[in-house]
């Protein structure tokens, strides 16, 4: 392949991948009631079956300083029933506290909330009347713009790319043979970007245990803020009781997404770049294996296209 195809061509896709994962910046996530605290053990309470208080907390997340929206779905038959918003920063006084309208069938009630610095283990209480039906639906953080100044680590992370490229491309002698190293490593790049197409958005895909991978993560990076090397017990798990992960699970790979964490990288964003990378990996050791194996380079790249 012409040495200025190649280049164009990752330099394109380059630009391609930094577009598609700096739109990552915000923060968006939606809770179902079983992923919060419900103080009265059920998502929905009769009238007169439970007396007034609080009747739901959670999530529990942290927030990048910043402007975001909340929104809380709910039914209520009465008055009187109320949402408030706290973190660790304010203790028992609220960022936010308002009434919450009756409605009979379910209804939403929206709010804006800023936060001048980092917002920790942000708590949504919702307080019932003690009258009438009342129940919970769910409930959504959304930010309003970008939260996350996530540029820089994405260009650092495709300069080591195109830097890896140039570098092999400079050492390897003048030739005109289709598979010559410089052409491999484009060739596995781009398979391994190719099917990470899906993680160009701005949410991480739900599933299985995704968000208990993603406390994985944030579990590391709070380990060792609080000095643990190698972390052992998830400080910030479990509503701050600690959960031993590392000795049932190996989490030596995850020590990549947790430092990009403690450089200022979202989550989001951190867990994308870290999944890019293990595809660049799994399809480069793929390769390098299979070619010696089986003395081949052409059979090293099939077995990239198509593994057996």
């Amino acid at each position: 392949m012409n040495k200025k195809v190649s280049t164009l061509t990752f330099a394109i896709l380059a630009i391609f991948l930094l577009v598609g994962l700096a739109f990552t910046e915000g923060y968006r996530r939606e809770f179902k009631p079983n992923e919060l605290d419900l103080v009265k053990g059920a998502v929905d309470v009769e009238d007169g079956q439970e007396t007034a208080g609080l009747f739901s907390q959670g999530p529990g997340v942290n927030l990048p300083k910043g402007t975001y929206q909340f929104k809380l779905c709910y039914t209520a038959q009465a008055e009187d029933s109320s949402v408030a918003v706290y973190t660790d920063e304010t203790g028992d006084t609220p960022v936010y506290t308002h009434p919450l309208p009756v409605a009979l069938e379910k209804g939403e009630w929206t709010f804006d909330c800023h936060f001048d610095q980092n917002a920790t283990n942000l708590q949504i209480a919702v307080n019932y009347s003690g009258n009438g039906a009342f129940s919970v639906e769910k409930m959504s953080i959304r930010s309003q713009g970008p939260v996350c100044t996530d540029v820089f680590a994405i260009s650092l992370f495709l300069l080591a790319l195109i830097g890896g490229y140039l570098y092999i491309r400079k050492r390897q002698p003048e030739t005109k043979e289709f598979l010559c190293p410089s052409n491999i490593y484009l060739f596995l790049t781009l398979a391994a970007l190719g099917v990470s197409i899906p993680l160009l958005n701005d949410y991480v895909m739900g599933g299985g245990d995704v968000a208990y991978h993603l406390n994985r993560i944030e579990g590391i990076r709070t380990g060792l803020l609080s000095g643990q090397f190698p972390v052992r017990v998830h400080t910030g798990t479990l509503w701050g009781y600690g959960y031993g992960s590392s000795l049932f699970y190996p989490e030596l790979l995850l020590y990549f997404p947790a430092l990009l964490r403690l450089c200022g990288v979202s989550l989001v964003t951190a867990t994308k770049i870290y999944l890019i990378s293990m595809n660049l990996l799994a399809g480069w050791l793929m390769y390098l294996a299979a070619s010696r194996i089986l003395d081949s380079s052409i059979r090293g790249q099939q077995s990239v296209q198509e593994p057996q």
